[in-house]
C-alpha cells in the first residue's frame, strides 16, 4: 500500500526530498512546513470553521490546502461566489513556527461544487481520507516510480485537479509542479505526468503541436477523448489514460487506448438501474451515487458508456433530447460538432463546422446551411433548433468542461458572429481567419447599397478574441494608435492578428494585399472562472 503522504508533516525523515517546484525553484518537504506552519499561525486567529481556496494560484493553494487541513477548517472548493457563510483564504502569513497536530483524515472535510447538464451548482462533500485513497489507489494501479514530475493544464479547485495533480502525486512520492501548462510550448522538462482536459489535447493535433520532449504519462477526463487525438497523444506520451468518473463517486473506469473499453478499477461497485447507474466507492463521502449515464457492464471488468439521460429538454410542451439532436448533426458531413440548449422557449444549436461546411458557407451563406440542416433533421424529431450560431470548435472551459455560460453568452450577442475559418494561439500572439459573409446583420444601414464592416465592429471583435486568446478584458479606456486603412467589404477573408504586450492588445486586420485597421487595445487582466 501507498504511503499516506501525511506523514510528511510528523516526521524529519522526509524533510529533504522535493516537493514543489515554482518557476524554475524547488521546495523540499522542510520548506513547505515551514510556510504552511506560518499560514497556520494565521488561521489560529480567526473563528471561521469554514475557509474557500481560490485555485488560480496552484502554489498558493496548496500551501493554504495544507494549513486548513492542520488547522481544523472545512475546505470549500469550487465555489466561485461570495458568500458571508465562508472565509476566503488568500496571501496571509503569521508569525510563529508551530507544531502539526496529529489529524485523523476522516474528520476533515472538504466541500466540491459541481454542475450538471441544468448548470445549477451541487455541492458534494468528501473526507480527506476519500481523497488521500483515492490518490494511493491510482498509484497502485499505474505504479509510478517515484520522483516523477506532475505538471497541469487545469486548476485544483475541482475534483479532477486535485485528485491528478495533488493526491496522486503526493501519495506517490511524485513532485508537484505548481506553473500552469498554458501552451503546449510550455512542456519542456521529461519525465513529466500530464494531467489535462480534451479540449487542450485535442487543440494540440488538430495544429500538430509536438513538445521537445517524450511524456512519460497523460491523465485525461471530463469528456470522451476523440480517438484521433487520443492516437496522436499516444504518439508524444508513454502512456495515455482516459478517466471515467464523476465527482460524486471519484474515479470509476478507465481506458490507455482509443480501441479498448473502459476498464472498472478495482475498488469499484456498479450496479444497473434501467437508464442510470448506481455507483459504490471508497472515494466518496456517501455509501452510493447515482450517475445519469446508460452503461453497459462487459465481461473481465470492463464497461461501455452508452449515452446521457439527463439532457432531456422541454420545449413547447414537448421533450427532446440534446443528445439525440447532436448525435444526429454529428452525421452530417458539414457538422464537426454540435451543442443543444433551451434559449427562451426555443431549442438553439451550436455547429462546429468542418472544413466541408465552412465551404458551404462561403459558397452558398449562411441561410443556405441553416435550410440544410433542418432539413436534415426534418421528420426525425418533433423539435428542431431555431436559433443557430456556427462556430469553429465548441467552447471549453480551462477544465474541458463545455462552457455553458459562454456558449450562452454567444446566443445574447446581438451582433451576428463571422465565420471562424481557423485560430492559432500562442502565449503571446493569436492570428484567427474570419470570413464576414455579406447577411451579418451589422452590414445592414452600413451604408444603404455600399456595405462595409464598420470600424466598432472590428474594435469589438478585436476585443472578442483578445479575451478568448489571452485571458485580458479589453477595458473601455482610451485606444491607441487606432488606424483604419482600408474598407472591409462582405464576402471576404480577413485575418486579425493580436499580439499581447504589456501596453495592451495591438491589433491588425489584414490578408494577402492590404492592411485594413490597426491598432492598441488597453487590458486588465483577469481570470476565467
Amino acid at each position: 500500500m501507498t504511503a499516506d503522504f501525511l506523514e510528511y508533516f510528523y516526521t524529519e525523515k522526509f524533510d529533504e526530498k522535493i516537493l514543489l517546484k515554482s518557476f524554475g525553484k524547488s521546495f523540499s518537504v522542510a520548506d513547505v512546513k515551514k510556510l504552511v506552519a506560518f499560514k497556520m499561525d494565521y488561521l489560529k486567529s480567526i473563528e471561521d470553521k469554514t475557509v474557500s481556496l481560490d485555485g488560480e494560484n496552484c502554489f498558493e493553494f496548496i500551501i493554504n490546502f495544507f494549513a486548513c487541513i492542520f488547522s481544523g477548517k472545512e475546505i470549500v472548493l469550487n465555489n466561485n461566489q461570495k458568500s458571508s457563510e465562508f472565509f476566503v483564504l488568500g496571501t496571509q502569513t503569521g508569525n510563529n513556527v508551530c507544531e502539526f497536530p496529529k489529524i485523523n483524515s476522516k474528520d476533515v472535510y472538504v466541500q466540491f461544487f459541481t454542475s450538471g447538464s441544468s448548470g445549477l451548482k451541487k455541492k458534494v462533500v468528501k473526507s480527506l481520507w476519500n481523497l488521500i485513497k483515492e490518490g494511493q489507489d491510482l498509484a497502485d494501479e499505474f505504479g509510478f516510480v517515484k520522483g516523477l514530475e506532475f505538471v497541469s493544464t487545469t486548476t485544483l479547485n475541482h475534483l479532477f485537479g486535485m485528485t491528478f495533480h495533488l493526491m496522486l502525486p503526493l501519495n506517490s512520492g511524485g513532485v508537484i509542479n505548481t506553473d500552469r501548462i498554458n501552451y503546449p510550448e510550455n512542456i519542456n522538462d521529461e519525465n513529466l505526468v500530464l494531467v489535462s482536459s480534451p479540449s487542450f489535447l485535442d487543440k494540440m493535433a488538430k495544429y500538430a503541436e509536438t513538445p521537445s520532449v517524450k511524456l512519460n504519462t497523460v491523465f485525461t477526463a471530463g469528456a470522451k477523448l476523440k480517438d484521433a487525438t487520443f492516437d496522436y497523444m499516444l504518439g508524444l506520451s508513454k502512456n495515455v489514460v482516459e478517466i471515467y468518473g464523476s465527482t460524486e463517486s471519484g474515479v470509476i473506469a478507465f481506458r490507455q487506448n482509443p480501441q479498448y473499453n473502459l476498464k472498472i478499477f478495482k475498488n469499484v461497485r456498479i450496479v444497473l438501474l434501467g437508464n442510470s447507474a448506481e455507483i459504490s466507492t471508497p472515494y466518496s463521502f456517501e455509501e452510493k451515487n447515482v450517475v445519469n449515464d446508460e452503461i453497459e457492464l462487459l465481461t473481465g471488468r470492463e464497461m461501455k458508456v452508452v449515452g446521457r439521460t439527463d439532457r432531456v429538454l422541454k420545449i413547447m410542451e414537448k421533450r427532446i433530447s440534446a443528445e439525440e439532436v447532436e448525435k444526429e448533426l454529428a452525421l452530417n458531413s458539414f457538422v464537426q460538432d454540435a451543442y443543444c440548449l433551451k434559449y427562451g422557449e426555443k431549442l438553439a444549436c451550436l455547429v462546429a463546422l468542418t472544413r466541408e461546411g465552412k465551404e458551404f458557407v462561403i459558397s452558398f451563406g449562411v441561410s443556405e446551411l441553416k435550410k440544410n440542416l433542418k432539413t436534415f433533421l426534418d421528420n426525425k424529431f418533433e423539435i428542431i433548433p431555431q436559433k443557430w450560431k456556427f462556430i469553429d470548435e465548441i467552447p471549453k472551459n480551462i477544465n474541458g468542461k463545455i462552457d455553458k455560460v459562454k456558449i450562452e453568452n454567444l446566443f445574447d450577442i446581438n451582433l451576428s458572429l463571422p465565420l471562424i475559418l481557423d485560430r492559432k494561439y500562442s502565449e503571446k500572439e493569436a492570428v484567427i481567419q474570419l470570413y464576414f459573409y455579406h447577411n451579418c446583420n451589422f452590414f445592414k444601414g452600413h451604408f444603404e447599397n455600399y456595405p462595409v464592416l464598420p470600424g466598432v465592429v472590428q474594435l469589438y471583435f478585436a476585443s472578442f478574441f483578445a479575451k478568448d486568446a489571452f485571458n485580458v478584458e479589453c477595458t473601455s479606456g482610451q485606444f491607441r494608435k487606432i488606424k483604419f486603412s482600408n474598407l472591409i467589404k462582405p464576402d471576404k477573408v480577413i485575418f486579425l492578428r493580436l499580439e499581447h504586450t504589456e501596453r495592451g492588445v495591438v491589433y491588425s486586420y489584414f490578408d494577402e494585399e492590404n492592411t485594413y485597421s490597426s491598432g492598441q487595445l488597453p487590458i486588465r487582466n483577469y481570470w476565467r472562472e
